[in-house]
Order: C-alpha cells, then structure tokens, then sequence
C-alpha cells in the first residue's frame, strides 16, 4: 500500500513536469502526500480506491499518455493496495455469492466471443472485463466498517454530482455540442481533444441515482432529503441533455 501511495505521487509529480491539463490536481496530491499515503496504508478503500469512485464519470476525459486513463492507474493500485493489505492484516472475508454470480457472468462474456459480430473488438475488451471482476472480487472480500462504506457511497454521489454539474454547464458552451450530425443538440462533455460518448455519461449516474434515492427515502432529516431531491434531478437532467435512450 506503501508503494502504492508512493506510486500514485510519482505520477503527481510527472504529470506536473509535463504540464499536462491535470496539473492542478496533481499538485494538490503533492501537497497531501504525507495525509494520502497514512490513508494508503490503514483505509485502503478510501484511497487510492475512494478517488477511483470519485473520477469514474470522468473516465475518458483523464488519459495519461498512451498508458491509458488515470482510473485505470488508480483501479490498478487499488488492487495492489487491497492485495498488501491483506497480506499485511491477514484478513479476509468469505466470498460471498454475489461473487459467483460475477463469475458466471465472465464465463458468459468469454463464450460470447464465439458468436460476437466483431471478434476482433470483442477479444480486445475481455483483459477490461477481466481486470474489473478480479478488482471488485477483491472488494467483496474486503473487511469494511460501516463508516468506509457511507464514505464510498458518499464518493460515488459526490462523483456524480460534479460530473452533472459539469455537464450541464458545458452544455451552454458552443464547445459543448458537437457539429456531428448524429449527435447535434446532445451533451457531449470535452475538455480539449478528449470527450466522453453520451452513453457512458449518462450510464455513470445510473447507480449515484440508486443511492441518493435510497438516501432521500431513508433519512428524517429535511435538510438531507433536500439535497437528495436536488441531487437526484441535477443527474436526471444531465442524463436527459445527453439525450442517452440507453440509460433512460
């Protein structure tokens, strides 16, 4: 995990050096190092876990050179975090079922390359598929308190709000609505060169919707439930700019 946090600030550092549009961002995990890297090694799941979370709706916009995209980075040191966690706790729980059903859901992915239009495409996603069912395996063996679990929650709505919030104000840009004839009039999210397809977009606050209604039911508090209201409609309405038939 050590290694991990260590990893994660020589990044910061390059990124800095290069001077790249995340600059900013990397400058601000120097600065936090001595704070991250504490967390690193008593709360995995809070990072580097908790930032992949927090960027997931950001995915496409987040490359770092030809290695990928900075969650990519971050699901990968997540993993290695988890691994010398436990090594280092000898912790672990028993896996539950909802484990062997993501199994046999990867089975079905593998033998649905046999009858796949393009194979090709096809063989080329399963390394993704398979990468995130180990991550998320691991995640359900993971000893958690009830508070990293609030806290990743919490992430996850936060990530999703920032990304509507974003997504919305782009929308009334002139760089925000491509010229495409396929997707003229739709939110298309860019920042330089780089853009997130609408479907994916939206998709990403299908399961922050999920939580914040939960949330919204649950509590007595006023002052929460009217968060949640205005969570809830800030995403849907950045679904329905996206225009996405998918996620709707």
């Amino acid at each position: 995990m050590a290694i991990a946090a260590v990893l994660v600030l020589v990044a910061c550092a390059f990124l800095l050096s290069k001077g790249t549009p995340m600059r900013v961002a990397a400058a601000v995990a120097l600065a936090l190092g001595p704070a991250i890297l504490l967390i690193g090694l008593t709360r995995p799941l809070l990072f580097p876990y908790g930032l992949y979370v927090l960027l997931i709706p950001f995915d496409n916009l987040l490359s770092v050179s030809s290695f990928g995209t900075l969650t990519k980075l971050l699901g990968m040191l997540s993993g290695l975090a988890f691994v010398f966690w436990c090594l280092r706790v000898g912790r672990l729980e028993t896996p539950p079922r909802s484990v062997m059903a993501l199994g046999a859901l990867l089975c079905w992915a593998l033998f649905s390359v046999l009858w796949a239009s393009s194979q090709t495409d096809a063989v080329n996603a399963l390394p993704q598929y398979l990468s995130l069912a180990l991550l998320y395996g691991m995640i359900a063996m993971m000893p958690v308190t009830r508070a990293e679990f609030r806290w990743l929650l919490a992430l996850t709505v936060i990530g999703g709000a920032i990304a509507a919030a974003y997504g919305a104000h782009q929308f009334h840009t002139t760089t925000a609505v491509t010229a495409q004839n396929a997707l003229h009039g739709r939110l298309v999210v860019k920042i330089g060169n780089r853009s997130i397809d609408p479907n994916e977009f939206a998709d990403a606050f299908l399961f922050p919707i999920a939580v914040l209604t939960m949330v919204t039911l649950r509590t007595r508090w006023l002052t929460l439930k009217s968060l949640g209201v205005a969570g809830i409609g800030m995403m849907v309405a950045a679904i329905a700019l996206s225009a996405s038939r998918e996620a709707l």
